[in-house]
This record gives C-alpha cells, sequence and structure tokens, in this order.
C-alpha cells in the first residue's frame, strides 16, 4: 500500500506527492518488495556532492546527511566513508562508495548506505525497532522508497543475537 506523507523538506528529500504515474524500477517487481511503504524524491546530486566530501579527505572525514525514515520524519545522520574496494578497483570505480552512519537524531541508530551512478541503497538498524530500508522505486531512480523489513528474526537452533546498549553482540544460548 503506497503512503504519501508529507516530511519536513530536507536539502535532498521531498515527500513524493505527484499524482503522475511512475515508471518503476525493475526491483519494484520482485515478490519480495513490501506492499506498505511511504515514496520520497531524491536530489542524488546534492547529496552525492555532500558524501563525496569526506572521500579521501584528510582534513574532514564526517559529514551530516538526513535520510527519511518510515514515519516520514527526516533524521540526521554522522556519516565516514567506509568502502572496501582494493585501490586498483577503487580507482576504476571512484563512482561507486559505501558509507557507514551513526544516527544523532536517534543515537541508537546505524546506517549503511552505498551510492553509485545508479543511485543509492541504504539499511538502518535500530535497537528497538524493525530494520528500514531505501531503494529506488522509480526507473530513472529519482522516487525512491522508504520501507521496513519484511522478514521476522532468525532463531537457528536455539542461538539468538540481540544487541545490547552498549553496542556489543550478545550471543544468548536458549537450552
Amino acid at each position: 500500500m503506497l503512503q504519501i506523507v508529507f516530511a519536513q523538506q530536507s536539502k535532498y528529500w521531498n515527500a513524493h506527492s505527484s499524482t503522475q504515474s511512475i515508471v518503476t524500477d525493475k526491483a519494484v517487481s520482485r515478490l519480495s518488495f513490501p506492499k506498505n511503504f511511504k515514496l520520497f524524491d531524491l536530489d542524488l546530486q546534492s547529496l552525492k556532492q555532500d558524501l563525496f566530501t569526506v572521500v579521501d579527505n584528510a582534513s574532514s572525514h564526517t559529514v551530516v546527511i538526513s535520510l527519511p525514515n518510515v514515519d516520514g520524519q527526516l533524521e540526521q545522520f554522522e556519516m565516514v566513508e567506509a568502502s572496501n574496494f582494493e585501490p586498483a578497483l577503487q580507482a576504476r570505480f571512484p563512482e561507486i562508495r559505501a558509507f557507514s552512519g551513526k544516527g544523532i537524531t536517534d543515537k541508537y541508530a546505524t546506517l549503511k548506505l552505498s551510492i553509485s551512478p545508479q543511485g543509492i541503497q541504504t539499511m538502518l538498524f535500530r535497537t528497538d525497532k524493525p530494520n528500514e530500508f531505501i531503494e529506488a522505486y522509480s526507473q530513472d531512480h529519482t522516487v525512491y522508497a522508504v520501507f521496513v523489513s519484511q522478514r521476522q528474526p532468525v532463531n537457528c537452533h536455539g542461538l539468538v543475537l540481540q544487541k545490547t546498549e552498549s553496542w556489543q553482540m550478545e550471543l544468548i544460548l536458549w537450552l
């Protein structure tokens, strides 16, 4: 079910409010694409410009960006580059980068963001709420869907991973 929301204004994001039909990205047709999501228009160039200020920059290692959450509100994150390409491969594809972010609005949130000429994808991990994702919705990658994970936590053979207050992973064994 598509929900149109009116989030506060952002440098990069605006709630999608157009009533024109959208030519959707091929990923939207997959069976696992969520039924409930919110749509936002993204100014990819502005976001990319800000994120790339920390790439190979010895004097500034972080940048603050905003992203919409599933409630339609904007949250701020302090981002660092986290690309893991070998140097030669990164030199061949300098426009593909990964970033990691620490929540400012929600200090317990952790963001993983990848960016390429095709757009962005994000995964947002929270300690007390379902994980959230942002993926391209429109074929031209100007409209993005924000949604919660549809997967349920996995309990495999009585082993459960749980995040603790100190951000350390704790293994619990159920006997």
